[in-house]
C-alpha cells in the first residue's frame, strides 16, 4: 500500500503447462532429423485467441514437430 491507496489483485499468473519430448538423430551424412511431441494444456493459446478469447476451461493442444538440420 502507498499512503492511503491500496492495490490488491486476485489475478493469478498461472496459465497452464506444456511438456515437450524431442529426439534428434543423425539422418544422412551431416544432416539431422528432429522429431518432437508437445502436450499443451492451458486456458489461453495465442494461436487460437479469436476462438477461445473468453473461456474459463482449459484447452488441450497436442503438437507434433518435424525438423531437419542441414
Amino acid at each position: 500500500s502507498i499512503g492511503k491507496e491500496s492495490i490488491s489483485s486476485a489475478t493469478t499468473f498461472y496459465n497452464g503447462e506444456s511438456f515437450t519430448l524431442a529426439f534428434e538423430q543423425p539422418f544422412y551424412g551431416r544432416k539431422h532429423l528432429t522429431l518432437a511431441f508437445s502436450a499443451i494444456n492451458n486456458y489461453f493459446y495465442w494461436q487460437t485467441w479469436a476462438l477461445f478469447y473468453r473461456t474459463d476451461r482449459k484447452v488441450f493442444y497436442p503438437q507434433i514437430t518435424v525438423g531437419f538440420i542441414l
